[in-house]
């Protein structure tokens, strides 16, 4: 398109001027008006919206960009497990272990639910510990889109006050926007929800090690013609 490296520039300058300044250094556009957020964080949740400023079309749905943190701790009495997700929409969270609820307390598994997160403990158990890779948090959106986070075997994590701490932190457009993206690190595979519509739709997944640089997304537009 002629005048797309004005029209993108503009745009950058646009959205510089509406974001706090934390995150306007973080942001760029690219060629095929996608907007890129390096090193997102779970105080970034909220709506994004694309404005075509030359095109005749109506202006697209803002994208809801939600942020999941799933945590390990780890000390000498055992592990805990944390699920928590950052979102503007009605979010619920549930333990899975080989696709069935972990819905009940027992004399080895606590789980204590907070709002939008959910703590799972386990005590210091050679079974426990092989089972605990095998344990899943389901986010559910609205009560109707699904999505199934996944603690994998990684090498240990960094260390605070005599915890081992692993990190996982996922961005998610959620099930509600036409384009369903997900960010992930420590090589996890998420797959998305996508809502039924007459328009084409992408699906895209990053592979990102926390331990060498934080997520970024991309939220993919249309190129206006």
């Amino acid at each position: 398109m002629a005048g797309s490296g004005v029209l993108l520039l503009l745009l950058l300058l646009l959205l510089c001027t509406v974001v706090p300044s934390h995150l306007s250094n973080r942001l760029s556009l690219t060629e095929d008006c996608a907007l890129k957020i390096q090193h997102v964080l779970p105080d970034e949740t909220g709506l994004y919206q694309c404005l075509q400023l030359v095109s005749p079309d109506e202006p697209s749905p803002p994208e809801s960009l939600s942020v999941v943190s799933l945590i390990e701790e780890e000390d000498l009495q055992g592990s805990k497990l944390w699920c928590e997700v950052s979102s503007v929409s009605g979010i619920s969270v549930r333990w899975l272990h080989q696709g069935r609820s972990v819905d009940q307390d027992t004399s080895e598994i606590i789980i204590r639910y907070l709002r939008k997160a959910s703590v799972l403990s386990l005590p210091k158990n050679p079974f426990l510990y092989q089972v605990k890779h095998l344990l899943e948090c389901e986010v559910t959106e609205h009560g109707t889109c699904k999505r199934i986070f996944s603690f994998i075997k990684t090498p240990d994590g960094p260390t605070r006050s005599g915890l081992k701490l692993r990190y996982l932190v996922v961005s998610v457009l959620l099930s509600s926007l036409l384009l369903c993206l997900s960010v992930t690190v420590l090589y996890t595979y998420i797959s998305g929800c996508k809502r039924k519509s007459d328009q084409s739709t992408e699906e895209a997944v990053f592979y990102e090690d926390l331990r060498e640089s934080l997520a970024a997304l991309r939220i993919l537009r249309h190129t206006v013609q």
